[in-house]
C-alpha cells in the first residue's frame, strides 16, 4: 500500500445537508450532490481510501460548538453515500481528543474495515488523561 496526496475540490455540504433536512427540493443542491459524487467516485477510480479528518475544527469544550460547524466532512460521506469510519487520531496540542476518517469507494465496505482494523492493531488509541476518562 502507498500513500500519496491528491488534490480533490468538493462543495461544501452544509446547504445540501439542511435543505434535506427540511425536506425542501432544491436544484443547486441536487447539482452539488451529483458533483460531489462524481469527484469521489473519479477518485477511488485510482486509489482505494481516502483519510480526512474527522472534523475540520478542534473539539469544543463541554459548552458546546456554539456557532462552528464541525460536521462538513461527515455529512458529506453521509449525503454521497461512501462508506466511512472514524477513528482516534490522537490528541490536540490542548490535549482533546481528535480524529482520523477513513473513506471507500461506493460497495467497498471490505476495503474500509480491513483497513480500520489494521489500524486499529497498528495505531497505538492515546492515552487519555484521567479527568477525560471520568
Amino acid at each position: 500500500m502507498s500513500l500519496q496526496e491528491v488534490d480533490l475540490i468538493l462543495i461544501d455540504p452544509a446547504a445540501s445537508w439542511l435543505a434535506k433536512r427540511r425536506k425542501t427540493p432544491d436544484t443547486k443542491v441536487r447539482d452539488d450532490d451529483a458533483a460531489n459524487r462524481a469527484a469521489l467516485d473519479d477518485l477511488f477510480g485510482s486509489v482505494d481510501l481516502l483519510v480526512t479528518p474527522t472534523t475540520p475544527n478542534l473539539p469544543h469544550g463541554h459548552g458546546g460548538p456554539g456557532k462552528v460547524m464541525s460536521v462538513g466532512f461527515t455529512w458529506l460521506f453521509n449525503i454521497t453515500g461512501h462508506p466511512a469510519i472514524s477513528l482516534p487520531g490522537g490528541l490536540s496540542a490542548g490535549g482533546l481528543p481528535v480524529g482520523v476518517q477513513l473513506v471507500a469507494g461506493h460497495h467497498r465496505d471490505d476495503v474500509l474495515m480491513a483497513a480500520a482494523a489494521d489500524y486499529e492493531r497498528n495505531v497505538p488509541w492515546p492515552f487519555l488523561p484521567s479527568a477525560c476518562s471520568r
